[in-house]
C-alpha cells in the first residue's frame, strides 16, 4: 500500500556520510553465557535456513511472483505501563545496551551537540518556503539515488496511540527549550519507528542483498549503482515476509529518553524477548550482500536539530537534560509490543514516505 504524502522537495544537495549513533558495542560474553546461547544461535540458523530455502526455490522458478497485497494487522495492546522485571527480562547484551544509552546521556549533557555532526546532517534537508527545514527525496540529491535504492525493515509504533501522544509531549518540551536559532525537523507521529535492518542503505545502495556483493559493483557512487529488479524486490520482500512470519512479535520496553550530540531526540529500548536481536542475526545471514553499516541499538526518532549547536550553551542544556530525565522516569519501563513489522521502499529521507508492506509476525 502506499502511505501518505508529503509535500514535494526541490533544490538539489549532495549527500555525505552521517555516522550511525554509537553504533560501536562491545561484545563481551563469559563461557557460561556462550552456552546459553547455543540455543539462540539454532533458532537464527533455521530462520536464515527457510529463508535460504526460499530463496532457492524462487530462483529456480520460471517466474518470480509480484508482492501479494497485505493484510491488516492484529489488534494488540500496544503500550503496557507495568513494569518489567529488571532480573527476569535484562539480559546481559540489554545490559551493554543500556550502558550505551547512559553513555550517550552524559555526552550530550557534558558537552552538548556536535557541530560536524549537524553540519554533515545539513544536506539531507532543504528549507521549504515557511522557512522550515524539510528531509529531500533521494531522486533530489546532486547526483539522485536510482528508484528503490532504500529499503528496510522497521517496527512501526503506529498500533500504540499512547506512545504518539507521548512522543508528541516529549517533542514539545524539548522544543520550548531549544533556542530560536536552531532549526529542526520535527518526525510526525504516523513516523515513529524503530530500524531494524536496511537491505539498501542510502549511502550503500544494494539492488540485490542476497548475493554477497549486494548484486552490484561496489567501487561505483551510490548515484552510478543500478537500481533493483521487480524480480529482485519481490524475492527480498517474501524473504523478509518469511523471517518475520516465522517468529513473536518483540517486547519492547522503554529504557531511556535522551538527546544525543548527533542532533537526535530519541526514545531508547531495550528487547526483552530477545526477537529483535534474533531477527537481526537472520536478516545477515539471509542477506549477506546487504550494507555493513546497521544499527545495532533500538531507538525512535522524535526530531533532529539540523543547524544552531553552537547555540546550544551549557546554561542551556542543563535544563534540557533535566527535561529529558523527567520524561525518562515517567515511562521507563513501559512495553510495547507491535502487531507485525513494516517493510518499506523508502523515497525521502527518514521518513518511511514510500511503499509499504505489513509483515505479521507469528502467532503467540
Amino acid at each position: 500500500m502506499q502511505l501518505r504524502q508529503l509535500p514535494d522537495s526541490s533544490g538539489a544537495a549532495h549527500p555525505v556520510f552521517i555516522e550511525s549513533m554509537e553504533d560501536d558495542m562491545r561484545k563481551q560474553r563469559s563461557v557460561t553465557q556462550a552456552r546459553q546461547r547455543v540455543t539462540y544461535v539454532a533458532v537464527i540458523a533455521v530462520f536464515a535456513l527457510s529463508a535460504w530455502q526460499l530463496s532457492q526455490q524462487r530462483r529456480g522458478s520460471a517466474a518470480v511472483a509480484p508482492p501479494t497485497p497485505a493484510t491488516s494487522p492484529k489488534t494488540t495492546t500496544a503500550l503496557d505501563h507495568t513494569k518489567a522485571s529488571s532480573d527476569d527480562s535484562i539480559t546481559q547484551r540489554n545490559l551493554e545496551v543500556i550502558r550505551t544509552y547512559k553513555h550517550m546521556m552524559e555526552d550530550f549533557a557534558q558537552d552538548g551537540l556536535d557541530p560536524q555532526a549537524l553540519l554533515n546532517l545539513e544536506p539531507w534537508f532543504y528549507t521549504s518556503p515557511d522557512g522550515t527545514r524539510q528531509p529531500r527525496r533521494y531522486s533530489n540529491f546532486t547526483f539522485p539515488l536510482p528508484p528503490a535504492s532504500v529499503r528496510l525493515l522497521v517496527i512501526p509504533l503506529s498500533d500504540s496511540p499512547e506512545m504518539a501522544t507521548a512522543g508528541a509531549s516529549i517533542t514539545d518540551s524539548i522544543l520550548e527549550l531549544l533556542p530560536a536559532g536552531c532549526q529542526v525537523y520535527v518526525n510526525a507521529g504516523t513516523q515513529y519507528h524503530c530500524t531494524v535492518f536496511h537491505t539498501s542503505h542510502p549511502m550503500d545502495p544494494r539492488p540485490d542483498a542476497t548475493l554477497a556483493d549486494g548484486g552490484v559493483d561496489l567501487t561505483l557512487s551510490p548515484a552510478q549503482r543500478r537500481p533493483p529488479t521487480d524480480a529482485e524486490l519481490s524475492e527480498e520482500l517474501s524473504l523478509v515476509r518469511a523471517l518475520v512470519s516465522s517468529q513473536a512479535p518483540p517486547a519492547l520496553q522503554v529504557e531511556r529518553i535522551l538527546l544525543s550530540r548527533t542532533g537526535t531526540l530519541l526514545i531508547t529500548w531495550v528487547d526483552t524477548t530477545r526477537q529483535v536481536e534474533a531477527l537481526r542475526a537472520a536478516c545477515n545471514l539471509t542477506f549477506p550482500g546487504a550494507p555493513r553499516k546497521q544499527a545495532s541499538i533500538i531507538h525512535t526518532t522524535l526530531l533532529r536539530v539540523v543547524s544552531g549547536a553552537e547555540l546550544l550553551t551549557q546554561e542551556l542544556i542543563t535544563p534540557i537534560q533535566a527535561e529529558l530525565d523527567v520524561w525518562t522516569t515517567k515511562l521507563r519501563g513501559s512495553v510495547y509490543t507491535p502487531s507485525g513489522l513494516w517493510y518499506v521502499i523508502e523515497d525521502e529521507f527518514s521518513t518511511l514516505h514510500g511503499t509499504t508492506d505489513i509483515l505479521l509476525s507469528k502467532d503467540e
